[in-house]
């Protein structure tokens, strides 16, 4: 069984769903605070947003979705987020 101390040094998972200000606003305080959260994916359907933020964060191809590809968006992030 985990420890419930342990569970709290990990940092949180975060999918950014929508791109716009107030997210981009958030992901401010993920990038200046590693040890506390971490972005897993980017659900956005402009791609020069999805891009620009996966470019920040360093994020591979399979985790950027499009909300067109919408079936299989929850189990991808489900995945990511384990």
């Amino acid at each position: 069984m985990t420890d419930f101390n342990d569970s709290l040094r990990k940092p949180t998972s975060i999918v950014a769903i929508g791109v716009g200000n107030r997210m981009r606003t958030y992901m401010h305080y993920v990038a200046s605070h590693p040890d506390e959260a971490r972005l897993v994916a980017v659900v956005e359907p402009d791609p020069i947003r999805r891009n620009a933020m996966a470019d920040q964060f360093g994020l591979p191809e399979e985790w950027l979705l499009s909300v067109r590809r919408n079936a299989s968006i929850s189990n991808r992030v489900w995945k990511l987020c384990g």
